[in-house]
């Protein structure tokens, strides 16, 4: 297969002119004044626009503004900003105002929303960011030179490249769709393609993004561009899966055993995992919530993981509830709580019968699975067997849900066997079982407990890694 060819050059140059840009001059759209402005670009993301002008004078702090500016490199249509600052000098012979925009978005002048064309996202990358050991990728020309790091990623009909290139120093990661769409529905794709890596890899590139436009499927020239200031990245350590145990596993001897036995994830299973978040929007938010919560403080992590395992299995049940019903027959259990509603009934209007109303409710969910059941369901629906110890740590996502964020000992209940950071890391595990599991993935999931024992301060009597 002859290797892909990217050009990106001129996509990066434009980027690099928006963000050295410092003079323009802007109008309010409502007049034809223009004034004198200057554009700085904010760290780590964002763009403001400095105006020195009583033209914005009577506009508050918080007001939102839509806007236009320009010079001979760029022509820009400021399409979402607020006022962020607002000041005067006022003094017995003059007066003057000065305000500062926080710009989230703008276009190039001319850009049309319902056309359909050739898109490419482009995020600057802060920190490092690659594929290797966790996503299978290619080789590409990037620019005529031979780069690493392109994933093909096929769903729903349309074929995206994601690559890494690199520029000065500086690193992009890049989403191209090899078939036309309109900028709101490949937007959609691509944050679906961005939620799927971000899990897989623990790092979800956000802070500033550029859409390019192209007419020509060889992406040379672009027609048009936007920007759009995103989310704050998310970076964790905690990844589903590597393939380099030797960078999980302390001993060497250890590790060495391992070596060759754990593949990467494929295109394929990354596409179908993509396909799975952009058609389901519960698992797309599980994704972002895991991704967050482990991101996140110890306060956070436990009680974030609990909630992606309440969701997952609640997906699971409204899927395939028939499979966790004790009567898998409907006819039958109809029968079943038919029956129980007519022994019910020739209590009701006995003087000190007070609970028919209590009753009736559980005879009609007399056939529903018991939370347990539900909390094993994308696990048994998924033929992943769970041990003794996954059977605890799931009982600790109660706890978690309803506050107990401290795990002090509660009536009737001992003390606990592990603490929120241990518990964390279970939960993780078994997440991350599940949803590989969804996408296709059999092999080796790593068993974050076991990886971080030290961290734990105790042994953990079990393997580095857990198959499916």
């Amino acid at each position: 297969m002859a290797k892909t060819e990217k050009y990106i050059s001129d996509t990066i140059a434009v980027m690099n002119t928006l963000e050295s840009t410092k003079r323009l001059r802007v109008s309010n759209r409502r007049s034809i004044f223009k004034k004198t402005s200057f554009l700085k670009k904010g760290k780590p993301k964002g763009y403001f626009l400095e105006i020195a002008t009583d033209a914005f004078g009577k506009l508050d702090v918080g007001s939102k503004v839509a806007a236009d500016a320009e010079n001979k490199n760029i022509a820009l249509n400021i399409t979402d900003s607020y006022v962020r600052y607002v000041g005067s000098n006022i003094t017995a012979k003059t007066q003057s105002h000065r305000m500062q925009l926080h710009i989230f978005s703008f276009r190039s002048k001319g850009f049309r929303d319902k056309t359909a064309y050739y898109f490419r996202s482009v995020v600057p990358i802060a920190k490092e960011f690659s594929f290797y050991n966790i996503i299978s990728d290619e080789s590409f020309y990037n620019d005529e030179f031979s780069s690493r790091g392109l994933v093909r990623v096929d769903f729903n009909g349309h074929e995206f490249h994601v690559f890494i290139a690199d520029r000065n120093k500086q690193r992009y990661l890049c989403t191209d769709c090899i078939t036309k769409l309109e900028i709101d529905d490949f937007m959609e794709f691509n944050w679906s393609i961005k939620v799927g890596l971000g899990y897989l890899l623990g790092n979800l590139p956000q802070d500033d993004e550029y859409f390019f436009a192209y007419g020509n499927k060889t992406m040379k020239h672009f027609s048009g561009f936007v920007y759009r200031q995103q989310r704050d990245s998310i970076r964790t350590i905690y990844t589903p899966v590597n393939a380099n145990p030797f960078g999980w596993i302390k001993s060497h001897t250890i590790a060495k055993k391992y070596y060759g036995k754990i593949t990467e994830v494929s295109p394929a299973q990354v596409s179908r995992l993509c396909d799975i978040i952009h058609k389901e929007i519960d698992i797309k938010a599980i994704l972002l919530l895991i991704t967050e919560s482990i991101s996140r403080s110890l306060l956070i992590m436990p009680a974030g993981l609990s909630v992606a395992l309440e969701g997952l299995s609640t997906f699971f049940y409204q899927k395939d509830s028939g499979k966790l019903k004790p009567i898998a027959d409907k006819n039958i259990a109809n029968e079943f709580v038919n029956g129980l509603k007519e022994i019910l009934d020739r209590y009701k209007d006995k003087e000190r019968f007070t609970g028919y109303h209590i009753l009736l409710s559980k005879i009609q969910n007399i056939n529903s699975p018991t939370n347990r059941e539900l909390l094993k369901a994308p696990f048994s629906m998924q033929g992943i067997t769970l041990t003794g110890i996954d059977e605890e740590v799931l009982e600790y996502r109660n706890d978690f849900l309803h506050g107990n964020i401290n795990l002090k000992p509660q009536k009737g209940r001992k003390s606990y066997t592990m603490d929120g950071f241990e518990i964390s890391l279970r939960l993780l595990t078994l997440l991350n079982m599940c949803i590989m599991k969804m996408a296709g993935y059999s092999g080796h999931i790593i068993n974050h407990v076991k990886t971080q024992e030290k961290g734990l301060g105790k042994t953990i009597n079990e393997d580095y890694y857990r198959i499916i």
